[in-house]
């Protein structure tokens, strides 16, 4: 979701909306300025076979393989085959679409992500539809990234996929916050019949379409991603409110979000979707009990796939699909979706307010058109070296503006819907204008009510949205040009609204809609998913009062969370007199996203630490929804205000070495032994380039550990100047024996299995202690 702050509301809107296909970091998988290249290697000569057998007899099972990305290699990943007709459409040896499992085996990740899906551009000669699409698409709302890879297997270059972000659990907690609640895959089991007694579905199969109220009658249409049984139960309740009583929808239902969905995949005639098929989407019920739909299989859009649904005809022409009402469907007993929220007048406004939006940022102006031209100059050298294109090059170069088989060129079907939308009914509507939005007090604090004006004409009924969680559904309250509410004269165009006063340091969300008996507009236009914003005065700390203290992007064997795993951890610090709230602070692995996951309300005492466990995960205690990667990024403390307390950008990080301050929450930072919720201290390891001045052996050991220093060290190392320290940096003392001028044995018996860190003349080496 993205923030409009209200005062500079249309300056940051138009860099918004002209930034929209900026470049991401280069560190970003998904960075759409980068072709990723990869090798793939099989450990076993038939993979091929082997994952085609998997494939066919529908079995989970992978190929281990070594994965090279960008010249790092990740071992022992595992890799089966993905896709239907995809799939299906190549011979043996072509270019069949990937799933990659990165921690298959191993705990690892590229750029954060763990999962590579990599589709083979079937049915695109454009060879960007998904890429396009997508992109396009995140402006609306949650939606997976995409990019290109280029793909060698053994070696031997195999050509250029479509990468595109899975939606999973990492995907979840990114969006949602969460990732424990309800979560399907509406796709079917094709072929397989109802259950026994359970009625025929109508051929809606996942389209949300209720039959009865047994959960075993969806389990064929459904696939579960949950890992409890009671998601059913909830997913029948959607079902059953969607299909039998609407004035409950928006309880279980984020109706704007799903409205976003529908738009875009009938503007852009996606009918391998729930529009036309009735699958290709997910839901996930976040934590406020309301469903969100995601939209997936972006690999059709732009009439790809002319199977309409059951409205006749099924199997639509170019014609057809060039003229497609914007309320295809809305009458469609087996689309409830589309006929429950289109029979709601104040619901069917907003559709085509949405509607709108997209056809004037992306069709009016060219956009789309010069965007795509773009994507297909920058992998055209990628496409013309493909050995296995599933189209020829000259496909590919007009593959913007004529049909290929039954595959509409994108411009060929785009450029006459434009000229059919500009005259259709519904879009022609003109909604109210709305602009100037103001609030009363730019800082306020927990004491303020905050009035919302807005320049408003052409209205008779405006509403302010609000709510201070980001996942939170918003709330509403009347707008009003009567003089009392804030908004100067009766009559004079102005409307207003107050919103009450909220806790310290938490964040107000909120937007304005207003309709009229003809249409509706939103302001911001893209909202509920982009909205205004103002933070309540509160903890506001000065730069170097909370800081990262130190950091482990690699933690193999140094300390577990409360679960006993081996997760990164960043420990903050409190460098001032007084202690600290962390409520609505902000910490994120990626500068250009800094509110990327909010502190909880806990407080840091003076002089001392806070763990913050990096690892994605919803669990108890304190766990970010990111992790580190240990190939290098950033990360960035934000104060409640979203001013940057504090940041570092790091690289390659070694396994179980700290990246940290010295001196303690001032220095800067440098590798050390980890200090675990402590002072960082002198203890530091020796640079990885310099040879150590002393040699210890074997590591790992078990009983007895020798260390052999260098002749100019022998003269002023004792057996007093030698330490043990555990990984919390506690100084041990095992017996030491001096055997030689330069030789000395540590018995290691009194010591457990773990990590540890040997010191010598204040320059240390990790030690690894086994046990038989």
């Amino acid at each position: 979701m993205k923030v409009i702050k209200p005062l500079n509301s249309i300056c940051l809107f138009l860099l918004i909306l002209c930034g929209t296909f900026k470049n991401g970091y280069s560190q970003n998988l998904y960075a759409v300025d980068t072709v990723r290249i990869a090798n793939i290697v099989f450990y076993d000569a038939n993979w091929e076979g082997l994952l085609d057998s998997f494939k066919i007899n529908d079995l989970s099972n992978r190929v281990l393989a070594d994965i090279t990305i960008d010249g790092i290699l990740y071992d022992s990943v595992g890799v089966k085959f993905k896709g239907n007709s995809s799939y299906n459409s190549v011979g043996a040896g072509k270019k069949k679409p990937f799933n990659i499992s990165i921690d298959y085996i191993k705990n690892q990740d590229v750029y954060g992500y763990t999962t590579i899906k990599l589709n083979n551009m079937f049915k695109d000669p454009s060879c960007i539809r998904e890429v396009l699409s997508y992109e396009m698409l995140q402006n609306y709302m949650p939606a997976s990234q995409a990019n290109f890879m280029e793909v060698s297997i053994n070696g031997n270059l195999h050509g250029i996929y479509n990468s595109i972000e899975s939606v999973n659990n990492d995907f979840l907690l990114k969006h949602f916050d969460s990732n424990n609640n309800s979560f399907f895959k509406c796709d079917p089991i094709w072929g397989s019949p109802p259950p026994m007694g359970c009625p025929p579905s109508g051929g809606s199969m996942s389209a949300l379409y209720y039959t009865n109220s047994d959960t075993a009658c969806y389990k064929n249409s459904y696939e579960i991603k949950s890992d409890f049984d009671i998601a059913w139960v909830e997913l029948v309740n959607l079902i059953q409110i969607l299909n039998n009583n609407t004035s409950q929808i928006p309880q279980v239902l984020d109706v704007d979000r799903a409205m976003w969905m529908l738009a875009f995949n009938n503007l852009f005639v996606n009918f391998d979707s729930y529009t036309g098929s009735g699958h290709n989407y997910y839901v996930y019920e976040n934590d406020y009990n309301r469903f969100n739909t995601i939209v997936w299989d972006l690999n059709e859009n732009f009439g790809g796939f002319s199977n309409a649904g059951g409205q006749p005809p099924s199997n639509l022409s170019l014609t057809d699909m060039q003229n497609l009402s914007p309320l295809w469907n809305d009458q469609d007993i087996y689309r409830p979706l589309i006929k429950s929220l289109m029979a709601i007048p104040d619901y069917k406004k907003r559709y085509f307010a949405h509607y709108r939006t997209i056809v004037n940022e992306f069709l009016a102006n060219n956009t789309m058109k010069n965007r795509a031209v773009e994507l297909q100059t920058f992998i055209d050298s990628y496409i013309a070296s493909d050995p296995n294109l599933i189209y020829s090059y000259n496909d590919f170069l007009n593959g913007l503006n004529q049909m290929n088989g039954n595959v509409p060129g994108i411009n060929e079907l785009m450029d006459p819907r434009y000229t059919y939308l500009s005259s259709e009914t519904n879009m022609i509507k003109v909604g109210p204008m709305i602009s100037s939005v103001q609030q009363s007090i730019s800082i306020p604090t927990a004491m303020d009510s905050i009035w919302i004006t807005s320049n408003i004409s052409g209205s008779n009924q405006a509403k302010l949205h609000y709510k201070d969680n980001l996942h939170a559904p918003f709330q509403a309250v009347s707008m009003f040009d009567d003089g009392n509410h804030n908004d100067g004269a009766m009559g004079d165009g102005v409307f207003g609204a107050i919103i009450p006063p909220h806790n310290p340091a938490s964040t107000i969300y909120y937007y304005i809609y207003a309709e009229n008996n003809d249409a509706g507009r939103f302001s911001p236009e893209r909202a509920e998913y982009e909205f205004y914003s103002y933070t309540i005065e509160g903890e506001q700390l000065a730069v170097g009062e909370l800081v990262i203290n130190e950091f482990m992007a690699s933690n193999d064997i140094t300390v577990t969370d409360q679960n006993g795993e081996y997760d990164d951890w960043i420990e903050l610090y409190n460098n001032s007199a007084d202690p600290i709230n962390l409520n609505n602070m902000y910490i994120s692995d990626n500068l250009t996203t800094p509110y990327k996951w909010r502190l909880p309300d806990s407080v840091i005492a003076a002089d001392d630490f806070i763990i913050l466990w990096a690892d994605n995960d919803v669990q108890n205690g304190i766990h970010t929804n990111f992790k580190l990667s240990s190939l290098g990024e950033s990360i960035v403390l934000s104060n409640s205000d979203g001013t940057i307390l504090d940041s570092i950008s790091f690289s390659l990080q070694s396994n179980d070495i700290t990246y940290g301050r010295y001196p303690n929450g001032t220095g800067s930072f440098q590798f050390m032994a980890p200090t675990f919720n402590d002072y960082n201290t002198l203890l530091s390891i020796q640079d990885k380039d310099k040879e150590f001045t002393y040699k210890i052996y074997p590591n790992p050991a078990s009983n007895v550990l020798n260390i052999k220093v260098n002749t100019g060290l022998a003269n002023k190392i004792g057996i007093n100047t030698i330490g043990i320290y555990d990984v919390l940096m506690r100084k041990l003392h095992p017996p030491i024996l001096k055997i030689n001028h330069r030789t000395f044995t540590i018995s290691l018996d009194g010591l457990s299995e773990g990590i540890y860190f040997v010191k010598v003349d204040n320059c240390s080496q990790k030690l690894i202690i086994t046990k038989n």
